[in-house]
């Protein structure tokens, strides 16, 4: 059970930046503020057509994926009162808003989180981002069900959003950094800020 909780402001290499998902059969997700959450996109995985073709976008407020393979044949095996094929939590009561999703692309030789934000100021948000709230990992047609919940944002008090890293309080975009291990594979560290707790998310 996540009952009552604040959030906020995480930064995810892959999806879920919020609240992610797996092998869990009987969950419940009530009360809390889900909101300016960010996936990035940026691990193997969401590289689908191999690592030089930009990466796809993923849910970045709540994510589930499909039941793992061995979880998925025990429940076969219980015919018509086997639960659903992935993990579905009864979500009611909260407010799921504004959850940011990226995807990572080289365009002209640099690298960069798409769609490229910029900020007015230090924890300024973007109007031009793109927000998914909720999905299912390779779910097939899967949903989740929000309930009750706000998908907009109700009027946060002093709300903010992620940035560049800077220790001058500069505004900027996040920033993915790649490089080669000495294996020869490409990992992505996405710099971002601030590096301080701001904002309110009373409402």
């Amino acid at each position: 059970t996540i009952d009552g909780n604040t959030i906020v402001n995480n930064v995810a290499g892959w999806s879920g930046a919020g609240i992610s998902l797996q092998d869990s059969l009987r969950s419940t997700i009530s009360g809390n503020v889900v909101a300016h959450n960010d996936s990035t996109a940026t691990v193997a995985a969401a590289f689908l057509d191999g690592p030089d073709a930009p990466s796809a976008k993923q849910p970045a407020g709540i994510s589930s994926e499909p039941h793992t393979t061995a979880l998925a044949a025990f429940l076969q095996g219980r015919g018509n009162n086997a639960p659903a094929p992935f993990s579905n939590p009864v979500m009611s009561g909260n407010v799921i808003a504004e959850n940011r999703s990226f995807n990572y692309a080289v365009i002209n030789g640099e690298a960069m989180l798409e769609p490229a934000l910029t900020q007015a100021a230090v924890g300024a948000c973007d109007g031009t981002a793109v927000y998914d709230n909720l999905g299912v990992l390779g779910g097939d047609g899967y949903t989740l069900d929000p309930g009750d919940s706000i998908l907009t944002d109700p009027g946060f008090l002093a709300p903010y959003c992620n940035g560049g890293r800077s220790l001058v309080g500069a505004p900027g975009p996040m920033l993915p950094v790649p490089a080669l291990d000495e294996g020869g594979a490409t990992w992505i560290e996405v710099r971002y800020g601030p590096l301080q707790q701001m904002g309110d998310y009373s409402y």
